[in-house]
């Protein structure tokens, strides 16, 4: 998938878009910190996460694509507040 991600106040969004190995997506799996936090309908191209984020910590999220051929390899990135 095709990602972007952007924090405001203290809330994180993530845009997803384009396909999983071998055809159109069925949806999107969204993970912090390693642990699955949510699975989204492809038609879901944003996601909000609720998670407190505080002056000088780091978090890690990954997203996957995945249809019936299986899962798209986890782009993952670090947001830093500083």
């Amino acid at each position: 998938p095709v990602m972007s991600a952007t924090r405001s106040g203290g809330d994180s969004r993530m845009r997803a878009r384009n396909a999983a190995n071998g055809g159109a997506p069925n949806g999107f799996r969204i993970y912090r910190e390693g642990s699955q936090i949510a699975d989204v309908p492809a038609s879901q191209t944003s996601y909000t996460d609720k998670t407190p984020f505080t002056y000088g910590s780091s978090i890690t999220y990954a997203v996957s694509a995945y249809n019936d051929a299986g899962s798209s390899q986890q782009v993952t990135w670090n947001f830093h507040c500083p």
